[in-house]
């Protein structure tokens, strides 16, 4: 079962790796918000501020 923080694990795994966004980027999503891969970008997108 994939809980809230694993969600969060992934999000802060890549803050440390070093990903860097800026405002400019865009993200364009064909996947459904259901898909627990998407779910996992939309946060990012949120906590990176895209």
């Amino acid at each position: 079962m994939i809980t809230h923080l694993n969600i969060l694990s992934s999000l802060s795994g890549g803050k440390a790796m070093g990903y860097t966004f800026s405002e400019e980027d865009v993200y364009l999503s064909y996947v459904p918000l259901s898909h627990i891969q998407e779910q996992i970008v939309l946060a990012t997108c949120l906590v990176f501020g895209i």
